[in-house]
């Protein structure tokens, strides 16, 4: 019987946040749609985030993330649409950048609410923008 293979899988270990299920659009294909229409409007908060980023952070990295993805991590905030609580983005993505320089981060959005001051904090952080609007 041979071993399980070691060898680090490509890419890095992606952590998908999904930041709050209030969205400014109502689009028919969107695969959030069904966490969007709940009666309560949910979003994460500054703690619960820096949880999240703290437990995937090199002095509590667990040895998977380590050993199958060479310590790389990525970081994608969704939703709904996170530019609705760009604040708490804002916040969340200053201490990712506090603490870990070397992480990759995404803001998954409908490009709806993008202004130049937002662009501007993307560009300063080192923020990747997926748009979206039929798929990726």
């Amino acid at each position: 019987m041979s071993e399980p293979c070691s060898a680090p899988l490509p890419g890095p270990f992606l952590l998908e946040v999904f930041l709050s299920n209030r969205c400014n659009m109502d689009c028919s294909y969107c695969t959030s749609r069904y966490v969007i229409h709940e009666k309560e409007e949910k979003t994460l908060t500054f703690d619960q985030l820096k949880q999240a980023v703290d437990v995937i952070s090199p002095q509590s990295r667990d040895k998977y993330i380590q050993g199958k993805f060479n310590g790389q991590v990525r970081i994608c905030f969704t939703g709904g649409e996170p530019l609705l609580e760009f604040e708490l983005l804002k916040e969340a993505i200053s201490h990712i950048r506090k603490k870990e320089s070397d992480f990759e981060i995404e803001v998954v959005t409908n490009g709806t609410l993008l202004t130049e001051n937002k662009m501007d904090f993307f560009a300063r952080n080192n923020v990747e923008i997926c748009l979206r609007l039929d798929g990726r």
